[in-house]
């Protein structure tokens, strides 16, 4: 341990306090000798020039937006190639077209042309389901087209004289409707009447053999026990009572045929009316769509080249 300190204290200068006149010890690095080492000139190199782009100045955007005090202000909108567009639209309305052919055979097959009932719900259905059918005639009519080929042209043709058929079948089926109206209404008349002959004949059975005492006693103790009369069978309270309840049942019978009638008629002649009404404006517009197809057949008489 003393060699230790021995050695740092010679190494390191000592620390005196005050002045003193011995020298001071050199430092340990000092006393190494200094390395001459041969100094490297590097050549001077000349500075760096790039060349100067001047980047093209740029327009300043500008947007033109509407303002929040003009939000229904009109924005410039161009589309260069439309006739795709118009294509699809075209497209769609032979997809409803066919879809609604299909949806108007199903309806009419198989036919049962001698049930009122039935062609009477085949009319409603033909009108509740021809809305998707008149859209997509317009879309099939659709003049936006530049060109055309000869084979649509004679489709167009066709179709438009179906227009004029389908016109002519709506309003035809007016009268029809009116009439099968008039045999449903009819027959349901008829029903009633007789559901209502029926009972009230029950029910004057039922009288003349409680007025005649053709009804076992046992029977007529039950029926006074229902009524509410504890007394003897054959007593006249219980044949009064129960007289009573026949001629109340005929009364009920009687006001519930009439009933029935007036709100089977009622229904009835609400759903005619619209079905009706609905065939008359179909057809007023079939045939105002082939008035205003005429387009077609010009072009049909255009000579082949010009298409």
């Amino acid at each position: 341990m003393m060699k230790i300190n021995r050695f740092f204290r010679n190494l390191l200068p000592a620390q005196t306090k005050g002045k003193s006149n011995q020298p001071r010890r050199r430092l340990f690095w000092h006393r190494f000798p200094s390395l001459n080492l041969p100094r490297i000139r590097l050549p001077e190199l000349r500075p760096l020039e790039l060349p100067r782009f001047r980047l093209p100045e740029l327009p300043p955007l500008e947007l033109k937006l509407p303002s929040l005090s003009q939000p229904f202000a009109n924005l410039f909108f161009l589309i260069e190639d439309r006739q795709g567009f118009f294509i699809l639209l075209n497209w769609l309305g032979y997809i409803l077209v066919l879809a609604s052919a299909l949806d108007y055979f199903l309806i009419i097959y198989p036919p049962k042309l001698t049930n009122p009932e039935w062609e009477l719900q085949a009319i409603k259905s033909l009108v509740s389901n021809s809305w998707f059918f008149l859209l997509g005639l317009i879309l099939v009519f659709l003049p936006t087209r530049i060109y055309i080929r000869r084979l649509e042209v004679n489709f167009l043709i066709f179709l438009r004289s179906l227009t004029l058929c389908l016109g002519i079948f709506y309003i035809l089926l007016i009268p029809l409707g009116v009439i099968n109206t008039y045999r449903i209404n009819t027959d349901t008349f008829a029903e009633i009447s007789s559901e209502k002959i029926e009972r009230q004949q029950q029910l004057d059975r039922l009288e003349n053999a409680v007025r005649t005492q053709q009804i076992d006693p046992n029977q007529l103790q039950r029926v006074g026990e229902a009524l509410g009369l504890q007394e003897n069978p054959n007593s006249e309270n219980i044949k009064r009572a129960l007289i009573q309840e026949i001629e109340a049942q005929k009364q009920q019978v009687q006001e519930r045929a009439t009933k029935q009638k007036e709100e089977r008629f009622r229904k009835l002649f609400r759903q005619s009316v619209r079905t009706h009404f609905g065939a008359l404006l179909i057809s007023v517009f079939l045939i105002r769509l082939w008035w205003e197809t005429h387009w077609v057949k010009a072009l049909k008489e255009q000579p082949t080249d010009t298409w």
